[in-house]
């Protein structure tokens, strides 16, 4: 029973703030959050340290518990995470996936229209996962997911800043991502996984190259 109070407290937090409901640098009310959950303070104290385990909080003794402000190094490191995984994500995933998934995938990402910017989001979101699920190794899939997981919360600061620039700069890295994408899935229907493999380290070095911009 306290595993599954733990998960439930976790899983509802870590939602919260990849999905922005929780913002960064938003004070979290542990009282609140009991009471709303209906659990006791111990599974939501394992909680808060599995989270600020994976840097989506802060504790800070004397003054509480916060949603982590993302730093340059932060987004650096995940990316460099990604450029030693996801490559090798595309490579297995092109072994297994068939050519009607793969013309589906690229159909998706062609009908995208290049003003919609929360649907290129949600594709770009959408393809990652998609992948995975042609990938029969548990660990992987496993690490992989908590990546885009905190990518997504990447996001949510990215899009906090307001700013028609930023607003304008987001929208024009999604667009770059998802022709990125469609070069990657044409090379998978090809059959040619190390080529597609190359075309996903190229597309990470790049979406790192447009996050520092944003950043900045």
């Amino acid at each position: 029973m306290a595993v599954i109070l733990r998960e439930k407290a976790y899983r509802t937090i870590k939602d919260r703030i990849v999905s922005g409901q929780y913002r960064p640098g938003q004070p979290l009310n542990e009282k609140e959050i009991i009471q709303e959950l209906q659990i006791s303070r111990t599974p939501f104290r394992e909680a808060i340290n599995a989270l600020n385990e994976e840097n989506l909080v802060q504790i800070f003794p004397n003054r509480g518990i916060f949603v982590r402000e993302l730093t340059l190094r932060d987004v650096s490191d995940g990316f460099e995470i990604r450029l030693l995984l996801e490559p090798y994500v595309v490579q297995l995933a092109c072994k297994r996936i068939s050519r009607d998934g793969l013309e589906e995938l690229i159909r998706r990402n062609e009908s995208l229209r290049r003003d919609d910017y929360q649907g290129m989001k949600e594709e770009d979101e959408y393809l990652h996962e998609a992948l995975l699920q042609y990938v029969d190794n548990r660990q992987l899939v496993r690490i992989m997911k908590n990546l885009y997981e905190y990518n997504r919360f990447q996001n949510v600061y990215y899009d906090m800043g307001g700013s028609e620039a930023v607003h304008s700069q987001r929208l024009d890295s999604l667009v770059e991502s998802i022709h990125e994408h469609t070069l990657i899935l044409q090379r998978m229907h090809q059959g040619d996984a190390s080529g597609a493999s190359e075309m996903a380290r190229e597309h990470i070095v790049n979406a790192r190259r447009r996050a520092g911009s944003i950043m900045l």
